[in-house]
This record gives structure tokens, sequence and C-alpha cells, in this order.
């Protein structure tokens, strides 16, 4: 995988709920919809604009626009958050362009339930014609991870699901700016407010540190308040001062609805084999397939002598070793080295098996 976009992955990963793409921009004779009334596309748009010009003598028609559009301003940074859905699913799509003729794309699904804690995401893309895809699978305490074609699992006491939707959005390009109401309509099957953002709005980014061109639209549902659609176009130039293009689409759906996420099948889960004790008051656990760390509690000599009885109950063989504190066992085919690292009034225990 490039480091561009293993760049783009950290922050991806680091990523979403963002957008953009080209999106057309709104024709100078076309005017916003009044509050609360849907956009009518049968009605020519050049309707609008000499009645608005005809009322002049009238204060109401020019009274009911001024409110009207600073009413319907949208601060992005004050939309709720998706901690308060219990299911979604968000698909990005980014694509880039530079000059110096490298290009490449990412496209990335996010599945999120948050009882029982679970989340799901799926990458693929390509980088200068390279395709690449990863997954993962996080479930609990616990996250699942192919590259390559191989899952790899690993477990953390610790960890926490974090929310890729909220890691990044169009706020981060537009922070400040409010936009142009639009109007109202239908997006994903949910009723929405349409806002468009010009170059003038947009701030500089880690994609380009010096935009020339934007527009951005952004649809925000009227019932849950969080986007459900973005897309974004950008032209400019990159941090490293070449000419570039990038773009943005970001689709919010499944909102609170049935949503299952599962472990791969066949991939063991992480974590210390039953033959294999762990102390009593164990924290900072963390396992990697075959790898298990923690820490507890005690001495260094009362570790040594924990695990010295317990393998021996459990019908390990130790085995001779020039340090005390990593100790090596044996079991039939299978081995087990236990290391042991005291750290001021607790001690770090690392457990490494070979099947």
């Amino acid at each position: 995988m490039k480091p561009k976009t293993l760049l783009i992955l950290l922050v991806l990963v680091a990523v979403i709920f963002t957008s953009a793409s080209c999106s057309p921009k709104t024709e100078p004779d076309e005017q916003p919809p009044a509050s609360g009334e849907e956009k009518k596309t049968e009605v020519p748009p050049a309707t609008a604009a000499p009645a608005a010009k005809e009322s002049t003598a009238t204060p109401e028609p020019a009274a009911t626009a001024k409110p009207e559009s600073s009413e319907e301003e949208l601060l992005l940074s004050e939309l709720s958050s998706l901690d308060q859905l219990d299911t979604y699913r968000i698909r990005n799509v980014m694509a880039w362009d530079e000059k110096n003729g490298e290009s490449g794309s990412m496209e990335m699904l996010t599945e999120f339930v948050r009882e029982p804690a679970a989340q799901r995401t799926l990458m693929k893309g390509t980088d200068d014609a390279e395709e690449w895809q990863m997954e993962t699978i996080q479930i609990g305490d616990t996250t699942y991870i192919n590259m390559d074609g191989t899952w790899m699992a690993m477990q953390s006491a610790d960890q926490e699901m974090s929310e890729t939707g909220e890691i990044w959005g169009p706020e981060d390009f537009l922070w400040g700016s409010k936009g142009k109401y639009l109007g109202k309509e239908k997006v994903n099957g949910l009723d929405t407010k349409h806002y468009h953002y010009e170059a003038s709005d947009f701030n500089s980014g880690v994609q380009l540190s010096d935009i020339k061109e934007a527009e951005a639209d952004v649809w925000v549902s009227t019932k849950y308040d969080v986007y459900v659609k973005v897309m974004m176009h950008m032209i400019g130039v990159n941090p490293d001062g070449v000419e570039s293009t990038f773009s943005i689409e970001s689709y919010l759906t499944d909102i609170n609805a049935p949503i299952t996420i599962e472990a791969p099948e066949g991939v063991a889960k992480p974590g210390l084999p039953e033959d294999i004790p762990m102390m009593d008051g164990a924290t900072d656990i963390t396992s990697l397939d075959t790898f298990t760390s923690f820490t507890v509690p005690a001495s260094e000599d009362d570790v040594i002598g924990f695990y010295k009885a317990q393998m021996a109950a459990e019908g390990w063989r130790m085995e001779e070793s020039m340090i005390p504190t990593m100790m090596n066992f044996t079991k039939g085919d299978r081995s087990a080295i236990i290391m042991i690292a005291a750290e001021g009034e607790t001690t770090s225990v690392t457990i490494m098996l070979e099947e």
C-alpha cells in the first residue's frame, strides 16, 4: 500500500463523516424556496425571480426573504452527533487527481451498532492503478482485521468503540460557514434541508493547503439533525505544492434500522487458552493472536511462583532458562514463553504461544 493511501487511511480510519464530489452549481436565476416549503421542480425558477423584483413597493416579500435566509443558515458545528443513533451505515467515496500524474480513489463503508457494541468497516481503493482492500470488525473488546485475505484478531479490555463517522466531517472544511439554504428534499428516505457552499466558505486543510475553486452541498435530516448526504469538490494546491483536485461523496443510511455484525467465520477469538491461567486482578489486558500481555498488582517473585506452580498443574513442563524472568514451557508440540517485568508496585506479564 502506498504512503499516500496509508496517510488517507489513517485520516479516514481516523475518517469519515465527510463527503465531496462534484456537485452541480445552483443556476444564477434559481431562487431558494420559502422557509418550510418543498422545492417545486415543476415551477420554473424564472417565475420566482421577477416576483421578488416587482414587490419593491411592498415590504412583505423583502421582509419574508431576509428572515427566511437568516433562519435557514446552517452552522455545521451545531448539528447533533451520531451518538444519538442506535445503528447506521455510512458510505464514503474519495478521489484525488494530481497534476504530476498521481491519482487514486477510496471507498469506505462503515456499519455501526450501539447495543451490543459492534462496528464493521470495509475499505477498498486504488492508488496509481494499484488495488487494495482492508476490512475490520470490532465486537465489544475484540477487533478482527483482514489485510491481503488473512484475518488477524486482537483484544483489549480497555478498547472502546469509536464512531468512525464522527471523526472527520464537512465542518472540518467549512467551520464558521453557514451556507445557502436551497429548500427541502427527500434523501435516503428522509426529509432533509439542502444547503450549498461556495469556495469562499472553505478552509484549507490536510488535502489542499491552498483552495482555488470549491463547492459543497449538505443535506441535513430534519428528524435527526445530522447530515445524511454531503458532496464536495475542491481544486487547489496540496501541501507538497502540487496542483490537485480532491472530492468526496458521503451517504448516511439505515438510521436505527436492524443491522447484524458478526465475527468472521473460523477466526478464533484472541486470548489465553484454558490451560494457561491469568492471574487475578489483571488489568491492561491486550491479546493479538498468540500474544497476550497484562499487568498484575503483584511482585515479580509472586508472578514467577504463580506460573511455575500453575503451569505444572496444567501439564506444562518448564525448560531450563538463563533468565529467571523469562520462563519457557512445553506441552506436547506446543510451547509458551512467559516474560515478566517489575513496574513499581505492579508487574507486567507477556505470554507468547507457539502451536
